[in-house]
């Protein structure tokens, strides 16, 4: 079941990385350091494939546990609490990355008409978003199935 469950996550990691390299492939190339003459979009699934493995391995080994120890516990309302957390993190996070600016990003790759710099930092924080929407929507999937 953790093997499924980080597969799952692995394929959906994938996908993720499709939008986000279509939305920035700077961020892939300059923040991830993958190569764009080599099949960049091929790069960056495979880099969210890896990357999404453990968390599909914490989002099915936390659940088998709470399944154990809870008699409330519903797959079907595990993985729905999370997917609703993750979904819910995605644009704010994107927006107060692109807002602050962390690491003036902005002034390393300055307004070209393209909006390279901003696009860079939506990229990066849906990249955060998605970490931390599984974080919490673990925690709330956790509270939720209390006994």
């Amino acid at each position: 079941m953790l093997l499924a469950g980080s597969l799952a996550a692995g394929i959906l990691g994938a996908v993720f990385d499709q939008v986000t390299v279509t939305l920035s492939p700077e961020y892939f190339v300059i923040g991830k350091g993958l190569d764009a003459a080599t099949g960049l979009r091929a790069q960056a699934a495979w880099l969210g494939f890896r990357a999404a493995l453990p968390l599909g391995a914490l989002i099915t080994g936390v659940g088998l546990w709470r399944a154990c120890t809870s008699r409330r516990f519903s797959w079907q309302r595990w993985l729905s609490s999370i997917a609703g957390v993750f979904a819910a993190a995605l644009l704010p996070c994107a927006m107060l990355v692109a807002a602050l600016d962390p690491f003036d990003v902005r002034a390393i790759h300055p307004p070209d008409g393209a909006g390279t710099g901003t696009r860079f930092l939506l990229t990066w924080g849906l990249h955060l978003g998605a970490y931390l929407g599984v974080a919490l929507g673990i925690a709330v999937a956790l509270r939720s199935s209390r006994n």
